[in-house]
């Protein structure tokens, strides 16, 4: 036992090292352990916080809206992510740009450039007197006077078009060349009458040099037209008759008046000033009818050559009205469904006009299939609806054609079609020269669309008042 005594001694230190490793090794197990698990479980508690406000968060739902009627939203519920943050704020704002630049370009192709007649007048004048002086001049345009072609004029100028050959002027060549046609026979036989064979044969010469003339002016026309065939139906204080177009006459094809009273442009210009909203009605109408006649040319057209009324698409226009820009000024409310051509298009009065009740702030229009094929019934608050009837003789070849050219000229759709045989030879007595294509009387009515945003900054304050338009709001509303 001395003996271990000394060694320890000796060995004090070693001695004293193990022995508090010994004894520390389990002292400090027992303490590591409880270290540990006071870290995991406040570890895990702090994870558990963090885990729970992570949870709490799912139910936010990332949503990109429908801009098109009929589109389903894109959504996702998920807890909030930078990355999916930003590709739905990407998408969004990619579908936000896209949209926008389609509406722009949408309104754009249904404007056309085009502004109104006369500057100044609409939507009002910047003085009473200038009132009256500038719907006069829009009255003088529309209309046309001694000293100036109206609009309708220069629109039909435009696309080359114009009336048959003139019946009087061919009726004098021919009696020219009839006239010196038989003193040469007669000189060269000494006789003072032609035999029969002779005569047949003159005959035949003339009827050939009668269907030349025709012939020659058919190949310098685009397409018959003239501005007595075309109508508008505008609501007017001045008078509740019918009134002559500019010309004096009314077209063969088409009809006049009918039960509903079709006011046309009056044959001269008014002796006071027209009101504003009558001289707006004469400016919309124009809009209308220069789409339609635009369209016309355009299936005229191949290839950037306009062709002419031998090989043209469109041979004549018979007949072109439009139908009133607000149904509330009649009497009549705008009818619903299908309608019978047999019948006047002025004894509709309120197709196609606009209802006072329509929603200004409606941004999707839901269709109503029993209004038209289109499930269009009347205007709202994206665009204004005008329906209008269009008559014309057409190459059945080339139906399709016209067909085309009015969905690419504008917002217009073909609501019914009626297509009949015709005579061309009955219209051949009249100066209508057609060429050798098989030929029909088409009637089309037409819906046509005219997107607000850029006609309301030129309509009249009792225009929008009819249409149920609010004002705009004040600049510091």
């Amino acid at each position: 036992m001395k003996k271990v005594l000394a060694w320890i001694k000796a060995h004090l230190v070693p001695v004293v090292s193990v022995a508090l490793i010994l004894v520390l090794l389990p002292v400090g197990f027992v303490v590591s352990t409880g270290w540990g698990k006071g870290i995991r479980e406040s570890r895990q508690e702090d994870a558990g916080s963090a885990l729970s406000r992570i949870t709490s968060q799912e139910k936010i739902t990332y949503t990109i809206p429908p801009i098109l009627p009929g589109e389903e939203a894109i959504e996702q519920r998920a807890a909030p992510n930078t990355a999916r943050t930003a590709w739905f704020k990407a998408l969004s704002e990619s579908r936000q740009t896209e949209a926008s630049r389609v509406g722009e370009e949408t309104v754009a192709f249904n404007r056309r450039d085009r502004e109104v007649i006369v500057d100044g007048l609409f939507p009002e004048p910047a003085s009473a007197r200038q009132r009256q002086v500038k719907s006069l001049e829009l009255a003088e345009r529309v209309i046309g006077t001694d000293s100036k072609r109206s609009v309708y004029d220069e629109l039909l100028a435009s696309i080359d078009a114009g009336p048959p050959a003139d019946g009087e002027r061919a009726a004098q060549l021919i009696a020219d060349f009839r006239d010196r046609e038989m003193e040469r026979h007669l000189s060269e036989t000494g006789r003072t009458e032609l035999d029969p064979a002779e005569a047949e044969e003159l005959q035949s010469a003339l009827t050939d040099r009668r269907i030349g003339e025709y012939q020659r002016v058919a190949r310098s026309r685009s397409v018959y037209a003239t501005p007595e065939v075309i109508h508008s139906r505008t609501a007017s204080r001045t008078s509740g008759a019918s009134r002559t177009p500019p010309g004096g006459r009314r077209p063969s094809g088409g009809g006049g008046g009918g039960t509903g009273t079709w006011v046309t442009l009056p044959a001269e210009v008014p002796d006071h000033p027209p009101e504003i909203d009558e001289v707006f009605g004469w400016q919309f109408d124009y809009w209308a009818v220069e789409d339609i006649i635009n369209a016309v040319d355009a299936a005229n057209t191949q290839a950037g050559v306009r062709a002419d009324v031998t090989t043209a698409a469109v041979k004549r226009i018979e007949d072109l009205r439009v139908s009133p820009l607000i149904s509330a000024a009649t009497s009549a409310p705008a009818p619903r469904g299908g309608r019978d051509f047999n019948n006047d298009f002025g004894s509709d009065p309120g197709m196609g006009g606009a209802s006072a009740a329509s929603d200004p702030a409606a941004a999707i229009i839901e269709p109503d299939p029993m209004a038209s094929v289109t499930g269009r019934s009347e205007s709202n608050g994206l665009y204004d609806r005008r329906t209008a009837r269009l008559t014309a003789v057409v190459a059945s070849e080339q139906l399709d054609e016209l067909l085309r050219a009015l969905a690419a000229t504008n917002f217009i759709s073909v609501l019914e079609m009626d297509l009949a045989e015709i005579n061309a030879w009955e219209h051949l007595e009249e100066g209508y020269f057609y060429g050798s294509d098989h030929v029909l009387r088409v009637t089309l009515e037409l819906e046509c669309l005219y997107l607000r945003e850029w006609t309301v900054p030129f309509m009249p304050k009792p225009i929008r008042e009819a249409l149920g338009i609010p004002d705009e709001p004040a600049p510091d509303a």
